[in-house]
C-alpha cells in the first residue's frame, strides 16, 4: 500500500455502524478534498435503525435465507480483499473478534495494511469501576440484573484495547478517553462522531404546546424509568406538555416524531449524549441529558445540551416551559453546535487531520 500525501488518500471504513456513524463519516469524506472513502459491512445483521446508503458493499440479512446470505458473504469477502489492496488506510469502528469470520477479517487487515486506525464508541471499552467513580447514577444501573451491557468489565475493556494496540492501531475516540489505557496507546486523537438526518432540520418556531420525546433503546442504561416518573410530574403541572416514548416504530416514524418535538430527553445514566441527541440538535431541538464534569470540558462552553439529573429534572424542564424565548435560543444554539461539531464535513476534516498526523507527520 503505497501512498503520497500530495495524492488522494484512500480510506476503507469497516466495523460496527453504530447509529450510522460509519455511513455518516463516509458522507463527510465525499464532501472534502484529499480523501476517497469506501465503507463496507460484512455483518450478518444490519439494524433497520441505521443508514447504510453510502456503503460500498454490505451483506444481506440472514432472514433472507441461508444461501443468499452465504453467497452475499462470499462476495463480500472478495470485495473486502479488493478494498484492502486498494486502500492506503483502514479505519475500524470496533470489529469484534469472537467468531472465526471476524478473526479472519482481523488477520487480513493485519496482512494487507500498515496504516490502521480504530475507534471505540463506548460500551466495548467502558469500565464500570471508572464510570462509577465519576458518575453517581451509573453504579445503580449497572447493578441492575437487566442492565443491557453486562459485557462492560475491566477485563473485557483491557482485552479489546490490547488486541488493537498489539496490532499497532492508532486510536481516534470521542468521549471514552477515561477508559483508555494510555500505556497501550501513546498516540490518541479526539474527534467527534458524525451524524446526519434523513429529515431536513425544520424552521424553528414557537408554539404553546410542547412535545417531549424519549427513545428507550436501552431502558436501564438510559434511565427510562427515571425519565417517565419525572415527566409524570411535569405533565401534572403543565397541561400544555405532551410526553411520547418512541419505541417499536420504524426509523422513518421515529424521525417524524423527532421533527415534531420540542425536547428530546436523551439519557440520565451514562453521563454523556449520543447520536440521537446529535440528530435532534441538527433539527433544532432542545436536548436534555445528564453528563459529568469531564464531559462538560470535552463538549465545550458552546454545548447547548441542558444538563439534568434525577434531582433537578423538574426544575430544568420548568425553566424551559416558562421561558419560550429561552427555548428558542437553545434551539438555535443546537443547530449551531451540530454544524460546528457533528456535521459530517466538519468531522471528516478533523479525521483527515488525525490521519495525516498519525502517518504523514502533518
Amino acid at each position: 500500500m503505497k501512498t503520497n500525501k500530495a495524492k488522494v488518500m484512500k480510506v476503507l471504513l469497516i466495523g460496527q455502524n453504530y447509529a450510522s456513524v460509519i455511513n455518516s463519516l463516509s458522507i463527510g469524506f465525499d464532501q472534502i478534498e484529499g480523501i476517497k472513502a469506501r465503507a463496507i459491512s460484512l455483518d450478518r445483521f444490519t439494524s433497520h435503525y441505521n443508514n447504510y446508503g453510502n456503503y460500498f458493499y454490505k451483506t444481506v440479512s440472514s432472514n433472507k435465507g441461508r444461501i443468499p446470505y452465504f453467497l452475499s458473504k462470499f462476495i463480500g469477502f472478495i470485495v473486502f480483499l479488493y478494498l484492502l489492496i486498494w486502500c492506503d488506510l483502514v479505519h475500524v469502528y470496533f470489529l469484534p473478534s469472537d467468531t472465526e469470520s471476524k478473526k479472519l477479517e482481523h488477520l487480513l487487515i493485519n496482512l494487507f495494511c500498515r496504516r490502521k486506525v480504530v475507534t471505540f464508541m463506548g460500551s466495548e471499552v467502558r469500565v464500570p469501576q471508572i464510570a462509577s467513580m465519576k458518575n453517581p447514577y451509573f453504579s445503580e444501573a449497572y447493578s441492575n440484573p437487566l442492565y443491557e451491557y453486562k459485557t462492560e468489565t475491566l477485563e473485557n475493556s483491557h482485552r479489546i484495547q490490547e488486541l488493537y494496540a498489539s496490532d499497532n492501531y492508532k486510536l481516534v475516540i470521542w468521549d471514552v478517553e477515561s477508559y483508555i489505557d494510555s500505556s497501550l496507546f501513546n498516540d490518541i486523537r479526539i474527534v467527534p462522531h458524525a451524524s446526519i438526518n434523513s429529515f431536513k432540520p425544520e424552521e424553528i418556531t414557537l408554539d404553546s404546546s410542547i412535545l417531549v420525546v424519549h427513545s428507550p433503546s436501552a431502558p436501564i442504561a438510559k434511565g427510562t424509568a427515571i425519565i417517565k416518573a419525572a415527566m409524570e410530574e411535569v405533565i401534572s403541572n403543565f397541561p400544555n406538555v405532551t410526553f411520547k416514548i418512541l419505541e417499536g416504530i420504524s426509523n422513518s416514524e421515529y424521525q417524524r416524531y423527532l421533527a415534531q418535538s420540542d425536547i428530546l430527553v436523551d439519557q440520565m445514566v451514562w453521563g454523556g449524549y449520543g447520536v440521537a441527541a446529535q440528530q435532534a440538535m441538527e433539527m433544532g431541538k432542545i436536548v436534555c441529558a445528564y453528563f459529568n464534569e469531564d464531559r462538560k470540558v470535552l463538549y465545550g462552553p458552546n454545548c447547548p445540551i441542558v444538563n439534568i439529573t434525577k434531582e433537578t429534572f423538574f426544575e430544568r424542564i420548568e425553566e424551559l416551559i416558562l421561558q419560550p424565548g429561552y427555548m428558542k435560543k437553545i434551539k438555535e444554539a443546537s443547530v449551531r453546535y451540530y454544524q460546528d461539531i457533528h456535521h459530517p464535513k466538519q468531522v471528516a476534516n478533523k479525521m483527515k487531520s488525525a490521519y495525516l498526523s498519525f502517518f504523514y507527520g502533518n
